[in-house]
């Protein structure tokens, strides 16, 4: 991958956007998890931690994460997307920067400002990326809606419990419109057995 001091076009077109990342904290083994960024600026970011996310516990003790680096990553797998969800211990690569398999851009996000809350607030100073330039192409909307149906899976056990199902079917109603690929649908179902076993759809 190719290291950029500056940040590359993606900030300044993505500023006051939400985007979904995968990400990994510093110091941390490879125990990846879904994170939303809001991006304020071409230099800041706005992260929301809520009950329950692999992040969560550390806020606990909330001084050990100001400084602590956060590297999102971005992959347009959605067998590494479902992998991520499902706990799966292949899931990174080793070296540096922290890398989740099949990224194409990794951007990293150093906690500057803590807001405690439900959920809790990270601000961010985004710094460095890494680009696997042979890789870049669009981020398909199958991808991206796959995404989006995972993390209101992972959520059903946060909030309203209906609204929250509700939500995931929307999501997989839109991607049964934009995509014809069984594996998907079979890796999501297997995430929804895997979310039952876990009590989180009880």
């Amino acid at each position: 991958m190719k290291e950029l001091e500056k940040g590359g076009r993606w900030r300044a077109e993505l500023v006051g956007y939400y985007v979904e990342s995968v990400a990994l904290l510093e110091g941390m083994d490879c125990s990846p998890s879904f994170l939303g960024i809001k991006i304020l600026s071409e230099k800041r970011g706005e992260a929301k931690i809520y009950p329950g996310h692999k992040f969560y516990p550390i806020l606990i003790e909330s001084e050990k994460l100001h400084g602590k680096k956060i590297f999102l990553n971005f992959t347009y797998s959605p067998k590494t997307i479902l992998g991520v969800f499902n706990g799966e211990n292949d899931i990174c690569i080793e070296g540096y920067p922290p890398t989740i398999r099949e990224s194409y851009l990794i951007v990293e996000g150093i906690v500057d400002n803590i807001l405690p809350g439900n959920p809790t607030k990270l601000y961010l100073i985004l710094g460095k990326e890494w680009v696997d330039e042979d890789n870049l192409r669009p981020l398909s909307r199958a991808t991206g809606l796959l995404v989006e149906s995972l993390i209101e899976l992972s959520r059903i056990g946060i909030g309203d419990k209906k609204e929250r199902l509700k939500a995931y079917s929307f999501f997989l109603e839109r991607l049964g419109k934009v995509t014809g690929d069984s594996k998907i649908f079979e890796g999501l179902s297997e995430a929804e057995r895997r979310a039952r076993e876990n009590g989180r759809l009880n």
